[in-house]
């Protein structure tokens, strides 16, 4: 159950640090990077915030899968 929610928390850090980098080429670019309509936005403040969570899940992951291991006994 661990594991699974891990992956989730891994999975939405990797989109939201994607969304950084599409927010940030919609901002500079001009590009219109975005699904079904909708545009990522092209705030640098969105940016960064979305930066900070995904950077926060992915540690999170780490932090769960990271729990769960023994220490070798030397």
């Amino acid at each position: 159950m661990k594991k699974m929610i891990a992956t989730i928390f891994q999975l939405v850090g990797l989109f939201l640090v994607l969304a950084f980098f599409g927010s940030l080429a919609n901002h500079f670019g001009g590009w219109h990077f975005g699904m079904e309509g909708e545009e990522i936005p092209d705030d640098p403040r969105a940016a960064v915030i979305f930066l900070i969570v995904g950077l926060v899940s992915v540690g999170c992951a780490y932090l769960l899968m990271r729990s769960g291991k023994t220490k070798r006994a030397q």
